[in-house]
């Protein structure tokens, strides 16, 4: 217990609060309800800086939107129809649209990876696939020959779905067009057990991921573990498999950028994965409160420094 008198205390307690919806959530943060807010939406950033008694910080890792491929999947193994599913889609226009909700904000670009495009290890010479619907038909139809003229409808899964929801329905609207029937299978079906699996429950998963450091974080990302192990490489293409082991190796740090450029262009060639969209993320916080880390790492970080002043309720109601 701190000294009554004391006019800044440190947080001895936090009590969090859920609301129906984040506009609600919003105004409890404005009211004075809530000190604190987690997730601000991207649209919601400039109109809450602009308020007198909050503050709204950045996070360092942005939120990377990407679609990963099923390492066993039959269909997801055809780089034709990998590329035929990256170039179907408008990722300018449903960026715009439905991730920042036509804010005239910067907190979201296109990307090519699945880290951030800050990292020195990005290749900057990589162009974003634009939207080809006559080339994305051509693949397709590529694909389906190679496939021996069988394509079912994929399994698509959503271990992270994006805010708002019908961004996956736009995306499926995307591939349909081009001739690719996408259905979406429950989350559950994403078990270590179904990475093992010949017969795989899924075919490509959406992802939001925040990779800190790519040259140690891609190779459990690529893998869908938690931390880099051999066996899981098992089920990656050998070029693959021998990139992540030369960078894994690298015995400096301008080194393992170099080759983690490489891989980076490599994974682009290749279709590997669709990146998606880089999204700056924030928290947002009443102004009374002091010690936050700025920039922070996450939300709690540093919570046993934070200070609050005393305040009381101007807002009118």
């Amino acid at each position: 217990p701190e000294p009554f008198e004391l006019q800044v205390r440190h947080v001895a307690r936090i009590t969090e609060a859920k609301y129906p919806n984040r506009d609600l959530a919003v105004q409890g943060l404005i009211r004075g309800e809530v000190d604190l807010l987690d997730d601000v939406q991207p649209w919601d950033v400039e109109p809450l800086a602009k308020q007198a008694n909050v503050f709204v910080l950045p996070y360092v890792i942005p939120a990377t939107h990407v679609i990963q491929f099923h390492p066993r999947s039959r269909y997801a193994q055809n780089r034709a129809l990998r590329r035929s599913l990256s170039l179907a889609l408008d990722r300018s226009g449903l960026l715009s649209e439905y991730i920042l909700n036509r804010s005239i904000t910067a907190q979201g670009i296109l990307t090519t990876a699945p880290y951030r495009s800050t990292h020195p290890g990005f290749n900057q010479t990589l162009e974003v696939p634009v939207e080809d619907p006559r080339l994305a038909i051509s693949m397709s139809n590529a694909a389906r020959k190679e496939l021996g003229g069988d394509l079912p409808p994929l399994k698509f899964a959503l271990a992270d779905p994006p805010n708002p929801p019908k961004v996956i329905e736009e995306l499926v609207a995307g591939w349909k067009r081009v001739g690719i029937d996408v259905e979406i299978v429950p989350s559950d079906l994403l078990t270590t057990a179904s990475l093992e699996s010949d017969s795989p429950p899924w075919d490509m998963v959406y992802r939001i991921v925040r990779i800190a450091d790519p040259q140690v974080g891609l190779w459990p990302f690529l893998t869908f573990q938690d931390r880099p192990t051999v066996s899981a490489l098992a089920s990656l293409p050998a070029w693959l498999r021998q990139k992540l082991l030369l960078l894994d190796q690298a015995g400096d740090y301008e080194t393992a950028n170099d080759r983690l450029r490489e891989l980076h262009q490599l994974l682009w060639a290749e279709a590997e994965l669709i990146p998606l969209w880089e999204v700056r993320e924030h928290l947002a916080a009443r102004k009374h409160l002091r010690g936050l880390v700025d920039p922070p790492m996450y939300f709690y970080q540093n919570v046993e420094q934070w200070r609050s002043l005393p305040w009381f309720p101007t807002e009118v109601e």
